[in-house]
């Protein structure tokens, strides 16, 4: 509320009490992020980098690790109404580490949370120009529970998959990739699915898709 008086109206989705440690040294050119810690109530949010040409947005560039942080859902409605961010309470106390490494058009990160609902990696890459979009990676979920994330106690889940991708655009019509999920030692509504595999291929509008499951009632 402090910071209220003082940066109205740019921050003024705060209303509570949060505690802020900031140190950092060095120029626009390459200013080091020692430590910069948010705590609330229940939750911790602590990283450390390095931004580099701030005094050129063209040319900034951002390194950022965050390992062992953890946020409670509740907390960021209590803190952060004025953001009106979903209620996420469902997922319970979120711990996570996460990187990020480049600029703001072109970049790859890493995170890796554990939540109440199945824990969650993804790795991947991301390059944005004025003509295409490009981005890859993979995406990990392990005792993802659909019934929790659905609010739905008829949808029982226990999913442990792979998704790998590689693909331009996001305009269907246009855009070009191919993706492939792979699945094991997984339960979806009673029907136990040991290692399947389902590939994507999109290209020209059209998306093919190739099958191969294994699926026992």
């Amino acid at each position: 509320k402090e910071l209220k008086q003082f940066l109205y109206p740019y921050v003024d989705f705060l209303d509570h009490s949060l505690k802020l440690q900031l140190k950092a040294s060095g120029t626009f050119e390459k200013l080091n992020v020692e430590k910069f810690v948010v705590q609330m109530p229940n939750s911790q949010v602590k990283l450390q980098g390095q931004i580099r040409n701030i005094h050129h947005a063209r040319d900034l560039e951002i390194t950022v690790q965050a390992a062992d942080n953890i946020i409670a859902p509740h907390d960021l409605l209590s803190c952060l109404p004025g953001l009106h961010l979903p209620d996420l309470t469902f997922l319970g106390a979120v711990k996570y580490s996460l990187t990020y490494e480049g600029r703001p058009l072109n970049f790859k990160t890493r995170f890796v949370g554990t939540t109440a609902a199945g824990d969650l990696s993804v790795d991947g890459k991301m390059k944005i120009d004025p003509t295409s979009i490009a981005y890859s990676g993979t995406a990990s979920v392990h005792s993802l529970a659909l019934e929790s994330i659905f609010h739905n106690k008829k949808l029982t889940s226990n999913l442990n998959a792979k998704l790998t991708f590689d693909c331009g655009g996001f305009n269907p019509r246009t855009m070009t990739g191919i993706a492939k999920v792979e699945m094991d030692s997984s339960m979806l509504n009673g029907l136990s699915i040991q290692h399947s595999v389902f590939v994507f291929d999109v290209a020209d509008g059209v998306v093919r898709s190739h099958v191969a499951a294994s699926i026992e009632s």
